[in-house]
């Protein structure tokens, strides 16, 4: 196949928003796009190959897998075993248990089903998995995995049927993912099934360039840049994706493969040399970028500056010039380094299964806990919550059964006291189950991340109606009614639904279809709601107990707890100097809702309130994470069992005397 240098030109076009993405630069919303780019790429370079081979029929399936073995397999290897000593020195155990089983699936291509199953692309836990991006390695290689063998099995049909299979199949991938997003939005972003047809759309590129030179063209050539461009500044992370959405940097990127060569413009400005430089680099400089990210939010304990992320983006490149020379090259080229394809094959199993055991070992020791001096107090506090598994549902997909509750604690009577909430409502349910089973009582809970607990409210995630939302609500509700319950308590974070998170992960929501909602009607939608909410609760002569939401900490408490393991007890006393929670956009915000709260419980004398800031920000410029030997916090905004049991028994007087 004749080497176009303009491919590896937008290889760097593909890369560098990805970077830029992920160190954090809002200017690059729609970086992620880059991925996209690359899987384009991918499907053409493969299918260049594999058609050629076919044609002169020398196709080999162990020649492709020792190309790709010698390919993909060192610098990965590399980059993951550079990760382990930092990851054994900086991380807590939950996140080196993470880190380990990583380590298994990368170990046999299948990341991306780990990542679809516990990790959130765009949320901010996300930016500390240093080995997140391996997801992206596992579409491709399951990809190499099947499609070869569909090419071998159908091209005795002929070269133009086979690219009409291949069309459909395109095709019927394109309105997978078009369903997906809606539905199974996670699915959608990780699994193969859903992204085949980007790489798809890269190998239609191949039939069509098979045998025949780049049809140059400036106005196709520029539009393909145009529509690249366009998505990595004008997409976010509340666009659809992938979804019909992700057609415009596919065909971006499908019209530079077919339509721009060396004699136009934009061939010419892909084919600079340092463009294409960072191309050549640019599979090192995209395993590099992650981790180099990732130990860095964790080894500072909060997001890194302007400054020191482009240093780490262009740091990167570095690293990613150093491992293509000495790494990447090497093992490609073969040669005297690793012999007959058999030895190839034999040390790619090898170091696997070294990888496969350290993993494993990380898995079942739960993170080697023995590494750091962590009070088994803070352990348990960063790790446990009760009812977690019976109770909780994360993905507002598995509700199930009569009424969507979950009822705890003595059953000796019906329960008179009901929990409805999000995420945050799960940190209270154990040490509340615990107060009610000591009274001989029982209480009933219902909580979904993600989802207010009020009524008529439809949560709109990355542009997707959730309508389970607003089921949940309504029959909860209704039961309350029914069962003629006297208390209520609702347990929110407030801020995501009213005044918006200052991360960039706007939970919109609004009425039954406005799936366009700004966040300034989504405001209003929230207000309106949150008080019919507490009239209906009112008109049933229902109690209420109104929990403000704790303060967003500047830090996860498990670095913040890894950090002073590691550097000793003075360094508590030394972030608390350096941090002022209280000066933070996130403390502004969190002062809007609970004024929002306040003024709408002001209304009804059913309804109180619990604000926990006499005792998490008693402090003038500060509000506490926990202490040397307890963590009120599990994260940045959730609180421990530990954190919410300080609490009740501190404000017990509010949240009991009704």
């Amino acid at each position: 196949m004749k080497y176009r240098r303009e491919i590896d030109g937008l290889r760097a076009l593909a890369v560098i928003p990805v970077i830029l993405f992920h160190a954090g630069f809002s200017q690059f919303s729609g970086g992620y796009v880059g991925v996209d780019v690359f899987f384009v790429i991918s499907g053409y370079l493969i299918t260049s190959i594999l058609i050629n081979d076919l044609s002169k029929k020398d196709f080999s399936i162990a020649r492709f897998y020792e190309k790709r073995a010698k390919r993909i397999l060192p610098a990965l290897f590399f980059v993951m075993l550079l990760c382990v000593p930092f990851a054994w020195l900086w991380m807590v155990p939950e996140q080196f248990k993470e880190f380990s089983q990583a380590f298994v699936a990368i170990s046999f291509f299948v990341s991306n089903i780990l990542f679809w199953k516990k990790e959130d692309y765009f949320s901010p836990a996300a930016e500390e998995n240093p080995l997140l991006h391996t997801w992206s390695l596992g579409v491709e290689e399951q990809f190499y995995l099947f499609f070869p063998l569909f090419l071998f099995c159908f091209w005795r049909l002929g070269q133009r049927r086979v690219f009409y299979v291949l069309l459909g199949l395109t095709f019927l991938s394109l309105l997978l993912s078009e369903w997906g997003w809606r539905n199974v939005p996670s699915a959608n972003f990780y699994l193969l099934p859903f992204r085949a047809w980007e790489l798809g759309v890269g190998s239609l590129c191949a039939f069509l360039l098979y045998k025949r030179e780049v049809q140059s063209s400036q106005f196709l050539s520029f539009t393909g840049l145009f529509l690249i461009i366009f998505s990595i500044f004008f997409f976010d992370k509340e666009t659809p994706f992938p979804s019909l959405y992700a057609l415009v940097p596919v065909i971006g990127s499908a019209l530079i493969v077919l339509y721009c060569s060396k004699s136009t413009m934009i061939g010419q400005v892909l084919s600079t040399k340092v463009l294409v430089g960072i191309g050549l680099v640019s599979f090192s400089a995209y395993l590099w970028h992650q981790p180099l990210f990732a130990f860095a939010r964790i080894r500072l304990l909060s997001e890194p500056s302007f400054g020191m992320m482009l240093i780490l983006s262009f740091l990167s490149i570095v690293l990613a010039a150093f491992s293509w020379k000495f790494i990447e090259q090497p093992f490609r080229k073969g040669g005297r380094l690793l012999g007959s394809r058999n030895n190839i094959f034999i040390l790619s199993g090898l170091t696997t299964a070294l990888f496969v055991i350290f993993g494993l070992y990380g898995h079942f020791t739960g993170g080697v806990k023995e590494r750091l001096v962590v009070p088994e107090t803070i352990t348990k506090d960063l790790h446990v919550r009760g009812f977690q598994d019976k109770c909780f549902d994360f993905s507002m997909e598995k509700i199930e059964g009569e009424g969507f509750f979950c009822e705890v604690g003595s059953n000796t009577e019906a329960p008179l006291v009901a929990i409805v909430g999000d995420s945050h409502s799960l940190s209270f349910l154990a040490p509340l189950a615990e107060r009610f089973e000591n009274r001989g009582e029982s209480l009933l809970y219902s909580g979904i991340s993600g989802c207010p607990p009020i009524i008529n409210t439809y949560v709109l995630r990355n542009d997707s109606q959730r309508e389970t939302c607003a089921l949940r609500n309504q029959r909860v509700y209704t039961e309350i009614k029914e069962r003629k319950i006297k208390t209520v308590y609702l347990i929110a974070r407030w801020t995501t639904y009213s005044t918006g998170d200052v991360s960039g992960a706007y939970t919109y929501i609004g009425d039954e279809y406005e799936v366009e909602a700004k966040k300034e009607k989504s405001l209003k939608v929230f207000e309106e709601n949150l008080k019919s909410t507490l009239a209906f609760l009112n008109e049933l002569d229902i109690e209420v107990v109104l929990f403000h939401q704790p303060p967003v900490q500047e830090i996860d408490a498990r670095s913040f707890y890894n950090w002073v393991s590691m550097f000793g007890e003075g360094e508590f006393s030394s972030y608390l100097k350096k941090k002022s929670v209280k000066s933070s956009e996130h403390y502004k915000r969190y002062l809007k809702a609970h004024d929002i709260l306040e003024n709408n419980a002001q209304l009804f004398q059913s309804v109180k309130t619990v604000n926990f800031n006499g005792f998490l920000c008693e402090h003038e410029d500060r509000c506490v994470i926990g202490t040397v030997n307890n963590s009120y916090y599990l994260d940045d905004d959730h609180l421990s069992n530990f954190g919410a049991s300080v609490l009740i028994d501190t404000y017990s007087e509010n949240i009991f005397n009704f």
